[in-house]
């Protein structure tokens, strides 16, 4: 989050530096009474401070609402860029080269929502803003001339190999993606042949583990 507030910031975006400055703000009153020195001096760097730091409370997290949909949509934000990094790195792709990177986005309100924060991924996994688009739809397979980086169910990244060289590479990752994918849905599977599991749990939760065990087949 940090790095993604990064650039929201230097893009000028005052929302961004609101919350920044929220969140900063309550860690320097968590830490005072373990660390008063170091953060009685940062708190008077903070502007429109209201008073000294050591008469202030210890922030109260428990009215704040709690957004579920914006957490599981930043993870899968997170999880895309640390993919496209680790696909960077295994294929010695220089930190200063941008690269192009289509995303296949099932849900669409995540899709919506990778959309609004496309220049926080550009910045982030390193790739040229023209050579990066979302979609619904699954791309085409072009077999060698791309890798596919599943990221999680109904959320995959095809990678342009001429950006990147090692088709080695790509063949061990899919090999551990096809592992990682086979224990995924052997766990489901055993979820669901359990009987207690089936009987006790609430429908929505069955139905959702039935949902998730299709959409990682698929994969």
């Amino acid at each position: 989050w940090l790095e993604a507030s990064k650039v929201g910031d230097a893009s000028g975006d005052k929302q961004v530096a609101l919350v920044s400055l929220y969140v900063w703000s309550g860690i320097l009153r968590l830490l005072h009474p373990a660390m008063p020195f170091i953060t009685e001096e940062l708190w008077s760097k903070l502007p429109a401070r209201p008073t000294d730091l050591m008469a202030t409370q210890i922030p109260d997290s428990s009215a704040l609402a709690v957004n579920q949909q914006a957490i599981s949509q930043f993870k899968a934000l997170q999880e895309s860029v640390i993919a496209i990094r680790n696909a960077r790195s295994e294929h010695g792709v220089q930190p200063k080269e941008r690269i192009g990177a289509a995303f296949y986005v099932r849900d669409p309100v995540l899709l919506e929502a990778f959309y609004s924060q496309a220049h926080t991924i550009a910045q982030l996994a390193r790739i040229h803003p023209e050579q990066l688009s979302f979609s619904s739809a699954p791309g085409q397979d072009h077999g060698s001339s791309t890798i596919e980086l599943v990221v999680q169910a109904g959320l995959q990244i095809q990678l342009p190999t001429h950006q990147l060289g090692n088709q080695t590479k790509h063949l061990e990752r899919l090999a551990k993606q096809a592992v990682k994918l086979e224990a995924t849905v052997g766990k489901l599977k055993a979820r669901l042949l359990s009987p207690k599991f089936v009987k006790k749990a609430p429908a929505d939760v069955v139905a959702k583990v039935r949902s998730e065990l299709s959409q990682a087949s698929q994969q």
